[in-house]
């Protein structure tokens, strides 16, 4: 239950963050600018020595494995725009099948290769991924509506949560998903997420334990555990 209003207690930071005052005294702002102290926290840069990757269209998320590895999940040939889904939330053109193309990359760090790729018919509109601790990998499909835990790339996905194509509130649907959080005990946390605004917690084995939020609520998007 701690960890659970941990992960509530962050998301609610981070909604408020904005509201921080700076002190007016300059010399509070002079440390808050300071070029050393800032060198010293890690921050997003970009790495040029990398070589491109020309086929990476729509990123929608990246996670880093135990190993170091960057794990990318882009759209292929699929955009999310005003044109994507109807009033409902349900996913339109939904004949074009599942995006053909491997919609996963996994990046050595060190020199920025492919190491390997997967995802191909599989996704229809891809979002959040998460790697866990075990090295199980976690995706959402705000096209399909559904959760996915795969614990290898050749692999069936080990567990599903959420039905395809059919957005929801209740116990057995999602909206939308937008990310996965999970504890080293299994447990896992889902940020449902454009529709629903809600947080919910279900077992290992895929059973729903509480739920926190609900339509109209503030918006989850990211989840940090």
């Amino acid at each position: 239950m701690a960890a659970f209003a941990g992960v509530l207690v962050f998301s609610l930071l981070i909604c408020f963050s904005s509201s921080k005052i700076i002190p007016k005294n300059d010399n509070a702002i002079n440390d808050i600018f300071d070029d050393k102290q800032l060198e010293q926290t890690p921050h997003v840069k970009e790495e040029i020595s990398w070589p491109g990757f020309p086929y990476l269209k729509q990123v929608s998320a990246v996670a880093v494995d135990a190993n170091g590895n960057l794990h990318i999940f882009h759209r292929g040939d699929r955009v999310w725009d005003a044109h994507t889904f109807d009033r409902t939330y349900r996913l339109k053109d939904t004949e074009q099948g599942p995006i053909p193309n491997d919609t996963v990359l996994v990046i050595n760090t060190s020199n920025g290769k492919i190491l390997y790729t997967w995802g191909a018919n599989k996704f229809y509109m891809p979002h959040g991924l998460t790697v866990d601790l075990y090295g199980n990998t976690w995706v959402t499909d705000v096209g399909l509506h559904q959760v996915f835990m795969f614990p290898s790339p050749e692999a069936s996905p080990d567990l599903m949560v959420g039905d395809p194509f059919i957005p929801g509130a209740g116990k057995n649907h999602l909206c939308q998903p937008s990310d996965v959080a999970v504890m080293n005990t299994g447990h896992f946390f889902v940020s449902d997420g454009y529709c629903n605004s809600r947080l919910l917690m279900f077992s290992p084995e895929g059973n729903l334990l509480r739920e926190i939020g609900a339509k109209g609520a503030f918006l989850f998007n990211t989840l940090l555990y």
